[in-house]
């Protein structure tokens, strides 16, 4: 069996963002409900962010550490930027749908690839240990 342990830089040059860029970005949603949660989850980072001036990491351990709604709304939005980083919004049915939202796909990253060519080359049995 081989281990690896992969730090946050090699989701990075996937297209991921870092746990640092997890609200640079506004994400596109395809329904008003969503928008609206959208809104909020960023207006709340800000309102903390200016108050507190931490990092994403921080306010979200916060947010986890009190639980609740905004938790689990922040953690709605985590799961959302990353989906959009690895997915794709397509109509369907003339409606704006999140599709192909799976990580176990090739990623046509040439680095990515011979990483992994390299890896299963040797063996099928693999565990792999994130940081992210």
């Amino acid at each position: 069996m081989i281990a690896i342990i992969l730090g946050a830089g090699f989701s990075h040059i996937g297209g991921l963002p870092l746990a640092s860029q997890l609200f640079d970005e506004t994400p596109e949603v395809d329904r008003i409900t969503r928008q609206r949660l959208v809104e909020k989850v960023v207006t709340r980072w800000k309102d903390w962010h200016k108050r507190c001036g931490g990092a994403p990491e921080q306010y979200l351990a916060s947010l986890q550490e009190n639980g609740g709604k905004a938790w689990q709304d922040a953690l709605w939005f985590v799961g959302l930027v990353i989906v959009l980083k690895v997915g794709r919004v397509e109509l369907v049915g003339l409606q704006p749908t999140i599709i192909r939202h799976n990580l176990n796909r090739t990623t046509q990253i040439a680095i990515h690839e011979q990483f992994w060519s390299k890896i299963f080359s040797r063996t099928f049995d693999v565990a792999v240990i994130t940081t992210n």
